[in-house]
């Protein structure tokens, strides 16, 4: 049989709301407002692996996800770990929230915004994955 090849363009990789956060609360404590704000049910997941080539390491960070009965995925991700940050140019976040929407219903700012309101966050703001140099660590498979 003959293989297929699926060409997928970088703008649909990338196909998601992110979201960086600030935050210096544990991510369990994090996780649980986000719950009870946005009305979802984050739970752990296994940890993001990743290998850094060029610094020759290996980072582990924590990895929280939901995916709602409409089909929208939500994934909270630690932007530290004790080697180092997931966005090196990023390093003042906590987290990174990634939003995929099965059917688009609301904006950045709406989601950005009703974070804010969440009294242990410090500092929420939408974030353009494309303009990113380390854009291709989001791409979980």
């Amino acid at each position: 049989m003959a293989k297929q090849q699926v060409l997928v363009s970088s703008e649909q990789q990338y196909d998601f709301i992110l979201i960086g956060i600030i935050c210096q609360h544990k991510d369990y404590r994090l996780c649980y407002e986000l719950n009870q704000k946005l009305e979802i049910n984050l739970v752990k997941c296994d940890d993001y692996e990743l290998f850094f080539s060029a610094r020759k390491t290996q980072s582990s960070f924590a990895k929280f996800g939901y995916k709602s009965p409409g089909g929208d995925t939500f994934i909270l991700l630690s932007n530290k770990d004790t080697r180092g940050t997931l966005l090196q140019e990023q390093p003042q976040l906590d987290y990174l929230l990634m939003i995929t929407e099965n059917q688009p219903n609301e904006s950045h700012s709406a989601i950005v915004k009703t974070l804010k309101e969440i009294s242990i966050i410090l500092g929420a703001f939408a974030l353009n994955p494309l303009e990113l140099p380390s854009r291709e660590y989001l791409i979980m498979e």
